[in-house]
């Protein structure tokens, strides 16, 4: 797992750097709300500690990566551009995945209201637009801070690198130095 690993702190990096040079930051009350439609939505506390347990992830550790997905979704939310149709779409396309309790209480042939959900319909698809943007947001910040990941590429800067580049730099003060 080293290279996702590192390609995954190394976004994390990306996103929080890029954060902190916007001036955009993530309260630890919203991750608290974050963490509550969590544990909401699987079923309650004892739930959602199985579910952690299973992931083999602290609470701590759910806490920082809700954090950094909020600060992408603040960094990137403000250029996308939709409709008011496209999350009615969306809504039409997934409230039964987004509301299961909701539809399942509806008799057959009933459909939500899509005024009742439309704030949370519309929080669901950015996160979901966001995260279709992100990585090929990532893979540009990659390029522009010109990262490189040593667990899936060969370091360009090898010891044998560096030994030639100090000793070709010695040998070009001692020819100066003659002249």
């Amino acid at each position: 797992y080293g290279s996702s690993v590192a390609s995954q702190l190394i976004d994390d990096q990306i996103i929080q750097s890029e954060a902190k040079a916007a001036g955009v930051s993530v309260s630890r009350e919203t991750v608290d709300e974050e963490i509550d439609r969590i544990i909401e939505s699987i079923g309650g506390q004892e739930m959602f500690e199985s579910a952690l347990e299973a992931n083999n992830i602290t609470l701590e550790e759910l806490r920082e990566q809700i954090r950094v997905d909020l600060l992408a979704t603040e960094l990137l939310a403000p250029d996308l551009e939709y409709t008011e149709e496209d999350v009615k779409d969306f809504f039409s396309q997934y409230s039964d995945v987004i509301f299961p309790e909701e539809t399942a209480e509806l008799e057959e042939g009933e459909l939500l209201d899509f005024a009742t959900f439309q704030e949370r319909t519309e929080e669901i698809f950015i996160q979901q637009e966001v995260q279709n943007r992100k990585s090929t947001w990532l893979f540009e910040k990659r390029n522009e801070y010109r990262i490189q990941d040593n667990s899936t590429a060969k370091p360009r800067y090898g010891f044998l690198t560096i030994t030639t580049n100090i000793v070709n730099n010695l040998l070009e003060g001692m020819g100066s130095q003659e002249e």
